[in-house]
Parts: structure tokens; sequence; C-alpha cells
């Protein structure tokens, strides 16, 4: 992820992705950030400042997991927190630590909302 050719490419990504709706239809753009499990994989802080700058440039909100990366001096990001890790202060955030909001069954959840 740190090699200089992927940033490049990362950004032409979401510029497509901006051309496929306008920010009003898409307004929200989740960009993950805890899927990096060794250092090859955890990305340049500098990428993820300029992913995050793309997408507020295209007047787009952006979402990162909880706990994902630390991205520095990130203050308008929308944090999603799962499973036990605690909601950023001072972030807007999609409570996810009950459940997946997008888990297809939805009883699954029950145990940990009752018990």
């Amino acid at each position: 992820m740190n090699e200089p050719r992927v940033k490049p490419i990362l950004l032409n990504l979401f510029k497509g992705l901006f051309s496929l709706a306008d920010a009003e239809t898409m307004p929200y753009v989740h960009v993950g950030t805890d899927e990096a499990r060794n250092s090859r994989e955890v990305m340049d802080t500098e990428v993820l400042h300029d992913i995050i700058n793309v997408l507020k440039n295209n007047d787009r909100e952006v979402i990162v997991w909880d706990m994902g990366l630390a991205i520095s001096q990130d203050f308008n990001s929308i944090s999603q927190p799962w499973a036990m890790h605690e909601v950023r202060e001072g972030h807007r955030f999609i409570d996810s630590r009950a459940n997946y909001i997008n888990h297809l069954d939805p009883f699954v959840g029950m145990g940990r909302l009752f018990f």
C-alpha cells in the first residue's frame, strides 16, 4: 500500500466513483481502514489525508471504521465503531457495536442486546 503507484490509482478510483452518482445521491463514502494486518498493508497517513481531501472536495462525507487506522488531524469523519470499541469523542458515529448494519440475519445480535 505504500508504493508510490498506489496513491494515484486509489485517487482515480474514488474520482471514478463520483462519476456514478452526484453528491446528493451518494453523500457518504466509507473508506474502511480496518483491514491492515501487517506493516506492508498499512497505508501512509499522507495517502489517507489525500483520499479524505478528494472526498471532501467532491462534497462527500467520509466514514471510517473504528478501530481502523488512526488518521491524524481527522476531525470531521464519521466513525463506525464495532464490537466493543468506544465512540471517538467529538465525532459523529454509526453505532455498529451490537451488530453490523448490513448483516443478513437481524436476530444474530439479539443476545448482545438483551443478555
